[in-house]
């Protein structure tokens, strides 16, 4: 499996756990989500939505910004309601993005070898039966797919369904939720599954991991190196997450760009200008701080600004295990 399927297979759970039914802003213009975007197209896992006309503005990520009107070379011309008035910025900025629910399960069946036609939907967009799977005599597993677990209206209907169907035993239950959940869900005693650990998106089907499809999750939900983990960089490059005290932070493509090029620099230090062309940012006013709005806790952990000299360097380096301090 491919690096871009892995990327593809992540930032299709994040859609899928957003909030938005059409999605926007960062998350579709971040230069590095351009293949994995492409990709689940390709798939028709996702569609373009209706276009913006007003929007975050990529340029401060403080204000609103307006659509005055479209520009030749595939550019618009946007006005700030902040400091950074008007300017220009590419087309794309506009795009939404939403996610073909019907298509996404189809997939997860067609990786299972189920019928897609047989698909029960149980909530609206939320929640889904996809079959049943019987590979070791008498033991079936049944399979279901859920989005947003944090919500009481989904876990009740499941909770609902499994009783009714009695497979209350033999459900395994794929979602784009965090996982493990929380020891105060109704279904934190089940077998819930994220669909990273499990598959990867291919053609027309996701690919499952053959050695880890009928196995329980807590097989191989803990990281080869878990004893070791402390607060690392180490799986930025490989994963695209950061570990503090243990605990796994996914990382957005241009907050593992930052902290690589940090990484990769001669003395882990770098100017702003430097570290923007670095990691590939279009930004006119561009601020590391505001680019881990939704991972602040990454950003403290690692990155310190000096002011003095307008330069952004690591807190910390690496050692013989690889960007790793234990606490």
């Amino acid at each position: 499996m491919s690096q871009m399927q892995i990327e593809a297979t992540a930032l299709l759970c994040r859609m899928l756990e957003s909030t938005a039914k059409e999605i926007s802003g960062p998350l579709l213009t971040d230069l590095g989500n351009q293949d994995a975007l492409a990709q689940l197209r390709r798939e028709h896992l996702i569609g373009f939505g209706e276009p913006l006309n007003w929007l975050q503005c990529p340029e401060c990520r403080d204000d609103m910004a307006r659509v005055v009107r479209e520009l030749p070379g595939d550019k618009v011309l946007l006005l700030c309601g902040g400091d950074c008035e008007d300017f220009e910025a590419p087309r794309s900025v506009r795009q939404t993005t939403v996610v073909n629910f019907e298509r996404v399960v189809g997939h997860l069946a067609t990786g299972l070898d189920l019928n897609r036609h047989q698909l029960e939907c149980l909530v609206p967009e939320l929640a889904w039966r996809i079959g049943i799977v019987e590979e070791r005599r008498g033991k079936p597993i049944t399979w279901y797919f859920s989005r947003h677990l944090n919500r009481d209206a989904t876990v009740r209907k499941l909770l609902v369904h499994l009783a009714q169907h009695r497979a209350d035993r033999s459900a395994r239950i794929l979602t784009s939720s965090p996982v493990p959940l929380p020891v105060s869900s109704a279904l934190a005693q089940y077998d819930v599954v994220h669909l990273a650990d499990l598959m990867r998106v291919s053609q027309n089907r996701f690919e499952f991991f053959a050695d880890r499809v009928m196995e329980p999750a807590a097989v191989y939900q803990v990281h080869d190196s878990a004893p070791d983990l402390g607060t690392t960089l180490r799986y930025v490059r490989s994963e695209r997450k950061a570990y503090i005290d243990g605990v796994a932070y996914p990382l957005e493509a241009m907050q593992a760009n930052i902290l690589l090029a940090l990484m990769d620099d001669f003395d882990h230090r770098m100017e702003g200008s430097a570290l923007r062309h670095a990691c590939g940012s279009t930004a006119r006013n561009f601020r590391p701080v505001k680019q881990f709005d939704r991972n602040k806790l990454v950003y403290e952990t690692f990155i310190r600004y000096i002011p003095g000299d307008k330069e952004y360097e690591l807190v910390i380096s690496p050692d013989d295990s690889g960007w790793l301090v234990s606490r």
